[in-house]
């Protein structure tokens, strides 16, 4: 998966598995956790290499503390688990990482053994800024980038414009929306960057310099209660994933 992909299915589900989102009991966001009274347990992904034909299939895992705080999770695809520890606006992961919520219960910092990041927003609580500093520096490569969003009338992420340390040209990417599709989280999230947005994305495309590099389009079908039930990333000419959400209801 390329790091470009990465960044935007991590944007997209606002989702991270080194962080830890603000205490559910303060009242001041809306628990993201919580879809029409259910939370997701389990996530089922099937990837298709469209070139290939190779299917790789595997299976996400979720628990939830009394606060439907996130707490575990098993992660299929890197054989991997983190359990998730909280102190108050404060929580720490298996992997060293933290992260530390603002008085709206939006992250503001988060640190790992790999780099931290920093984030700011508008008076209104979107997002206008991620900076990212690498520490590890993978083989010689500095990873530090600058991003920043803006946002259109309607409350919906428009485009973001990321530059590298390492390269000049910038990487910009663009989305659009399922208009009659309201938004709802599609992975459980250990953090809130700022405001969702209103809809769900419908497609995402990565430039670099102005020339497209990917583009990814979503479709999702929902179950009686209006909870998606399974979403699929058609990526053009590359991969098809197919999302299956479980929930339990309360």
């Amino acid at each position: 998966m390329s790091s470009y992909r990465f960044f935007f299915i991590v944007l997209l589900f606002s989702v991270t598995m080194s962080s830890c989102k603000k205490d559910a009991i303060s009242g001041l966001q809306t628990n993201p956790n919580i879809v029409n009274g259910c939370e997701i347990i389990q996530t089922q992904i099937v990837q298709t290499n469209l070139n290939t034909q190779q299917i790789h299939s595997y299976l996400n895992i979720y628990q939830y503390d009394s606060l439907t705080r996130l707490i575990y999770m098993g992660d299929g695809m890197n054989n991997d688990t983190n359990h998730y520890h909280y102190n108050g606006h404060d929580c720490d992961g298996d992997h060293n990482s933290i992260s530390v919520t603002s008085s709206d219960g939006y992250v503001i910092s988060s640190a790992s053994s790999n780099g931290s990041y920093q984030y700011s927003y508008d008076a209104n609580g979107y997002l206008q800024l991620e900076t990212y500093t690498d520490s590890v520096h993978h083989q010689g490569h500095n990873d530090s980038y600058t991003e920043t969003f803006y946002w259109d009338n309607s409350g919906n992420l428009s485009y973001s414009v990321k530059l590298y340390q390492s390269q000049p040209a910038p990487v910009t990417t663009t989305y659009s929306y399922y208009t009659d599709k309201p938004y709802q989280v599609l992975l459980p999230t250990t953090w809130q960057k700022g405001k969702s947005n209103i809809n769900l994305t419908k497609q995402i495309t990565v430039a670099v310099n102005g020339s497209p590099i990917s583009m990814d389009s979503y479709s999702y079908i929902f179950d009686g209660q209006g909870k998606v039930a399974q979403f699929t990333d058609l990526t053009q000419g590359q991969a098809q994933t197919v999302y299956t959400l479980t929930y339990s209801c309360h």
